[in-house]
């Protein structure tokens, strides 16, 4: 969280600092399904740098079964960095017909109803 977190404010060098950690901590056990977190952590780190492609990638090897809000949302706004209209709507679509069960999340379906309202 403290690299999600650093990324967010735009402390890019924190946020890479945490990757680095945990690159080192995962380097033994190389299964996928352990790396979700670091794809993720990767992937907003390539969004804020406006790597669209690359953030993409990572977004989805970070979430490979859609299940993820954050994931999703940040794949979204990567997606629409793209210009892939149709995958922003799709993904977006998800978010907000989403059945949220945590209200942290009402925010971010909000936000997607309100960009798909808005690409109409």
């Amino acid at each position: 969280m403290e690299g999600v977190l650093a990324a967010q404010r735009g402390d890019l060098l924190t946020a890479r600092a945490r990757v680095a950690e945990i690159e080192r901590a995962r380097a033994p056990d190389d299964d996928v399904s352990k790396s979700m977190q670091l794809h993720g952590l990767r992937g907003l780190i390539a969004l804020k740098e406006k790597k669209y492609a690359q953030a993409s990638s990572e977004l989805t090897a970070a979430d490979p079964t859609h299940v993820h809000v954050q994931f999703l949302y940040w794949r979204a706004l990567a997606a629409e960095g793209l210009g892939k209209t149709a995958e922003v709507r799709d993904l977006l679509g998800r978010l907000a017909n989403f059945n949220f069960s945590r209200t942290e999340y009402a925010a971010v379906r909000h936000d997607a109803i309100a960009k798909l309202a808005s690409m109409k």
